[in-house]
């Protein structure tokens, strides 16, 4: 399920998700409209915007000392698994990311593993993003949006979903 936007976007959204299979995972490629600085890349699932249903460990390296920290159930009402590159920084550069959701379909929580990785050569380097988040919903995830925290992403942004089935 690719998609590529050809404008300026606030979000995309995968919606009617098919039960059809046992894990998914998610890739995007993504820059954002920003003036300055960058913008953070977030995840809601199932429409569910319930700051109770969303918690995360992170790992944050950049050119300075790596850090650490949780968002525990309550914090944010979405998980942000990255950040993407504004327009004051390092042109045509794209963010690149991976979300890892396994047994999308179990009626119990839904564990996950994201990792962003994004280039500033220009001033501060962002490198890496880890992260380990738990959804609380036990419904099949059957739509995910990824949406910039702040601004829109620019036309050729990537956002695209697989399916995969265990044999």
């Amino acid at each position: 399920f690719p998609v590529t936007i050809g404008a300026s976007a606030a979000s995309v959204t995968f919606s009617s998700i098919p039960a059809t299979y046992t894990d998914l995972i998610l890739k995007v490629s993504a820059r954002s409209d920003r003036a300055t600085f960058q913008s953070g890349i977030a995840l809601e699932l199932n429409g569910d915007s319930a700051a109770s249903s969303y918690s995360r460990t992170y790992l944050e390296g950049s050119d300075g000392p790596a850090f650490s920290g949780r968002t525990v159930t309550g914090d944010q009402s979405y998980i942000v698994f990255g950040f993407v590159p504004g327009a004051d920084q390092t042109s045509n550069t794209f963010a690149s990311g991976e979300i890892y959701i396994p047994s999308y379909t179990a009626s119990t929580k839904k564990p996950l593993s994201a990792i962003d990785v994004s280039e500033n050569d220009a001033t501060t380097k962002y490198s890496i993003d880890a992260n380990a988040a738990l959804y609380q919903g036990s419904s099949a995830i059957s739509s995910l949006k990824i949406y910039s925290t702040s601004n829109n992403f620019v036309s050729g942004s990537t956002f695209t979903l697989y399916g995969l089935k265990n044999s």
